[in-house]
């Protein structure tokens, strides 16, 4: 900001000019291993050693890189619209409950922006969503392997008036004390992309329970395999 003084002599006129800078933001990349430290700042040189510190540390446009390990702790987007990825596959990237809940929590509004991508979700144990809980929300959900959960509904996924998107998903192994113990379906429309359900167990729905009132809550399967689900592949 400055001021300009124009004079004629006769008549002074002051004028304040203020100057405005633009400033862009760009998406950072936050690290995340199991070998950084209690004082790490996300940085590639000094990572956090807990995927949830580095969700803590983002915000929306955000990357959380996640490098291979097991990481034994239960995470919760908290609505930002970031990406969570893993920087070599499920294979060498685990996240593990440690039957202390749900593993992997979207419950504030989390859209398409919303990226989970790369680990294996196993060790959950919650009343809902032993692996996945997702209550009006709407994430993306990419190449994950959901397995070895319990839950009452939904032992691997639970949704709740959700619409996420699926895709190459394994969910196998989990387990449902009553309905659907591969994934557990509420007033929700999720999109299967190249997904398997496959040896899951459950009271009602071994392998997928869907109850939906609503008629547009259309439930699409492309390129996906439900298969040797206990008591039911599909229930309603």
């Amino acid at each position: 900001q400055h001021r300009l003084t124009v004079s004629d002599g006769l008549v002074e006129s002051t004028e304040t000019k203020v100057d405005f800078v633009t400033v862009t933001v760009m998406p950072r990349v936050i690290w995340v291993s199991v070998d950084g430290g209690e004082d790490g700042d996300g940085s590639a040189e000094n990572p956090f050693n807990t995927i949830q510190g580095g969700i803590n540390d983002a915000v929306d446009g955000d990357t959380v890189l996640v490098h291979p390990g097991g990481y034994t702790e239960n995470i919760d987007f908290t609505g930002k619209a970031i990406a969570v990825i893993s920087s070599s596959g499920p294979d060498v990237t685990i996240i593990y409950g440690g039957d202390m809940g749900s593993v992997v929590t979207f419950q504030s509004g989390e859209d398409q922006q919303s990226l989970l991508a790369g680990f294996t979700i196993t060790g959950g144990d919650a009343e809902q969503g032993g692996g996945i809980y997702c209550s009006g929300s709407s994430p993306r959900l990419e190449y994950l392997v959901v397995r070895g959960n319990l839950a009452f509904d939904g032992g691997g996924l639970y949704f709740n008036n959700s619409d996420p998107q699926l895709k190459r998903v394994v969910a196998s192994g989990n387990r449902a004390l009553e309905s659907g113990g591969g994934a557990y379906l509420f007033e929700s429309a999720p999109a299967f992309f190249n997904t398997t359900v496959a040896a899951n167990t459950g009271l009602v729905g071994g392998g997928i329970f869907i109850t939906n009132s609503i008629e547009t809550d259309t439930v699409e399967f492309i390129n996906s395999i439900l298969w040797a689900n206990d008591n039911s592949q599909v229930s309603f």
